[in-house]
């Protein structure tokens, strides 16, 4: 077997790991934070996580972002819908267009869970020393395929 089979079999090894310790981490804290989210789809998550870092989009971009037609977006913003996480409104610019905002209660329950989930994500993190933990978080993101940084930064600008 080459090196790079077993570091890939290391790390298939070791990713139960991971978020067993993560999922201890958490404690029943973060899991009630997130009880708001409880029976949600992956589709629905994806969905409400960009609303919540986008605050809203067109009913058109949910759809994209599900690679879905029309008619799927909107059975999954009708279900946000019942739960009250998702209002839609007229896009006052161009009533043809329906606009998908989170509301305040999905914005609270997002707020609690991500807060709680970072506090779960420094303990994991900290068998890590500052430098160690900068290399982890740059691989992941290179391994990732995402600028996660300049991201983060044009949110906090916006």
């Amino acid at each position: 077997m080459n090196q790079r089979t077993e570091l890939i079999d290391r790390l298939v090894a070791v990713q139960p790991r991971l978020r067993r310790r993560l999922i201890d981490a958490m404690g029943p804290s973060v899991r009630e934070a997130g009880a708001e989210f409880h029976g949600m789809t992956v589709h629905q998550l994806e969905v409400l996580r960009r609303l919540l870092e986008c605050d809203g989009m067109t009913m058109r971009g949910v759809a994209d972002v599900l690679s879905v037609g029309p008619s799927g977006a909107t059975q999954l913003v009708d279900r946000l819908e019942q739960r009250g996480l998702v209002t839609r409104e007229r896009d006052p610019e161009d009533r043809r267009v329906q606009r998908v905002l989170p509301t305040q209660r999905a914005r609270d329950a997002g707020s609690s869970f991500a807060t709680r989930l970072r506090t779960a994500l420094d303990d994991v993190a900290a068998v890590l020393d500052e430098d160690e933990l900068r290399t982890y978080v740059e691989l992941s993101e290179r391994v990732a395929g995402a600028d996660v940084a300049s991201h983060l930064g044009e949110r906090r600008t916006a």
